[in-house]
């Protein structure tokens, strides 16, 4: 089986590639915060579907057909309530070709640019991540290291701030024994209940290691091994990890706890902490997200995790 690992694509280039279907204006000019019903986008003439987290840019009309609602946020700092049947048109000063706003408020402009910043990065697919075949996360990828055995590390390269090891499941086991290590030197072993583990904040650091391995073992109720894999693992580098972490600071000062959710997901989920990506969601669905869609994300990564048996 192929490994692989995570790379992390610049803001630019980013940016570059969501400019290629944003409207008249390449620069986002705000995200769809909330959304019941079926809410389309109409950009460049052509009419699509555009979810919770989807981007909007200046010249797109936002069509809310009957008995359909929606949140929109806009910089600099403007959010807009709209029940339907109404068309909106996003311009410096935004108009209602048709219906009008149920209401208009004032939003953190700090937040709405943060916000927007993080769709980016992430990935803007008109709204909600879309579901992805296991192995295939967003970005960039290449092969990657060793891996030996029925146990494998799903994220190969590990974020020093935030040490999250996710790895695929096997399904007779009750725990999972794992022991890090620099080459032949253990830094740390202790036992899992789950397929994942967060690396304890008091155990050695990983930070300057160049040989690092990741064992696991599982175990059945009987005591018995059921599988094992001796995998390597890297660390991202320390502007990444530094970017990782302000974003994760800047998210969790937010007030609106579904924007909040929804985006500590897209990011956990960019950096391969599928578990976290996973909690988010849930939150989410609490804050008032959209519960089938949201429950589709959740069994999605959970396949994932689920990896090859």
């Amino acid at each position: 089986m192929m490994r692989f690992r995570y790379l992390i694509v610049s803001v630019f280039i980013m940016s570059t590639a969501v400019s290629t279907m944003a409207g008249a204006s390449s620069t986002p000019a705000g995200f769809v915060a909330r959304s019941n019903g079926e809410v389309s986008v109409i950009r460049n003439g052509k009419k699509s579907t555009v979810q919770v987290m989807g981007l909007l840019y200046t010249s797109d009309e936002v069509d809310i057909p009957a008995g359909a609602s929606v949140r929109i946020n806009l910089l600099p700092g403007t959010g807009y309530e709209i029940r339907g049947a109404a068309r909106f048109r996003i311009t410096d000063k935004p108009e209602f070709v048709k219906g009008k706003a149920s209401g208009r408020f004032a939003i953190d402009q700090k937040e709405c640019a943060a916000a927007i910043e993080v769709i980016v990065e992430t990935g803007d697919d008109g709204g909600l991540r879309s579901p992805v075949k296991k192995g295939e996360r967003s970005g960039v990828y290449r092969m990657r290291g060793r891996t030996k055995g029925k146990i494998i590390l799903l994220n190969t390269t590990v974020l020093p701030s935030r040490p999250v090891f996710v790895w695929n499941r096997e399904k007779t086991s009750v725990r999972y024994e794992v022991t890090v290590k620099d080459g032949d030197a253990v830094l740390w072993s202790g036992v899992s209940e789950r397929n994942y583990l967060q690396y304890p904040d008091d155990a050695p650091s990983l930070r300057g290691k160049e040989n690092l391995i990741v064992v696991m073992r599982a175990i059945d109720a009987g005591r018995k091994v059921t599988g094992s894999g001796t995998n390597e693992f890297e660390l991202y580098d320390q502007n990444t990890d530094g970017t990782f972490a302000r974003r994760e600071s800047e998210i969790r000062s937010f007030s609106d706890e579904l924007t909040k959710n929804l985006l500590s997901a897209r990011l956990y989920e960019s950096y391969g902490l599928l578990p976290l990506a996973n909690e988010s969601y849930e939150k989410a669905i609490v804050a008032g997200g959209e519960a089938e869609i949201l429950r589709a994300k959740i069994k999605t990564l959970n396949d994932e995790m689920d990896g090859d048996r």
